[in-house]
């Protein structure tokens, strides 16, 4: 059987949402000077989104998409649906399960009300994002089925953009090629097949906080709250390049096969705690 670790075979896993934010930056196209805006899927979308705004410089905004679950099977998904509405619905499913619309219509209405009262909740007082003629990227922590994504995608479509873009660290590959079909561009980091849950492919998958997404959408950095090694920023003195960060026990390997040193360059090492420090600010 085919594990999380065959599958990312010469690709490093990723440590946390931070983390993956930083990388996934690297892939985004050039977005500096353009009329951009970022959405991240709540609530484990919100921590990789802002750290592609803050390294690219659009704005950072959130979309709520709610999984409407099977009712004897909450984790499988039926669809989704956001709080203005928007539904992606399996009907393959719907029709195997021999559901009624009038319960799928139910379902979608109980997800669709618990979506509104939690992008009020996030969003607080500010008014809603102007998405009309602008180049959105919808952004999550990973994508299985890509329900809640679709939804999403649905949802900013009503507001009239010019370009809608996908952003996730890892994609099940079946879902990725479905979401080329929806959007201009699916970048990813990993694409496995077979797919396991989103979380076997980070170190670190903490549940993010209400919290912690008001704090990251009004540019507040999150307080730390240390679950794992510190990260180390390596920066090249010779060249003067900075690298990526790496867990500490990680850094000898990480130097090793990724970022061999100029010659005569000595690695000059300096602790950051959580990548949202220092020099991983915008």
């Amino acid at each position: 059987m085919t594990s999380p670790a065959d599958a990312m075979t010469n690709v490093r896993p990723l440590v946390d949402r931070w983390d993956a934010g930083l990388r996934l930056a690297g892939l985004l196209p050039a977005l500096r000077g353009q009329d951009v805006l970022v959405l991240g899927i709540a609530l484990g979308g919100v921590p990789v989104a802002a750290q592609d705004a803050r390294l690219l410089g659009p704005e950072l905004d959130v979309v709520v998409a709610r999984k409407i679950g099977v009712p004897f099977q909450p984790e499988l998904a039926l669809g989704a649906v956001t709080a203005d509405g928007s539904r992606f619905t399996n009907l393959a499913l719907v029709r195997d399960l021999k559901l009624s619309t009038r319960l799928l219509r139910v379902l979608a209405d109980e997800q669709r009300a618990a979506a509104r009262l939690s992008e009020e909740r996030l969003r607080g007082h500010r008014p809603p994002p102007r998405i009309t003629g602008r180049t959105e990227i919808v952004v999550d922590d990973g994508l299985a089925t890509g329900a809640t994504m679709r939804a999403a995608l649905r949802s900013v479509r009503r507001g009239g953009p010019s370009r809608v873009g996908v952003a996730a660290p890892v994609v099940a590959r079946p879902t990725a090629q479905a979401l080329r079909g929806e959007a201009a561009e699916v970048v990813c980091i990993l694409e496995p097949d077979p797919f396991f849950a989103v979380g076997r492919y980070y170190e670190h998958f903490e549940p993010v906080s209400d919290e912690a997404v008001c704090q990251l959408l009004a540019g507040e950095s999150v307080p730390s709250k240390p679950t794992h090694e510190p990260l180390v920023l390596i920066s090249y003195v010779a060249a003067d390049q900075v690298c990526y960060a790496f867990t500490g026990h990680r850094v000898r390997q990480a130097l090793h096969l990724h970022h061999r040193r100029p010659a005569g360059s000595r690695p000059d090492r300096q602790a950051r705690g959580h990548p949202h420090h220092g020099a991983l600010r915008r």
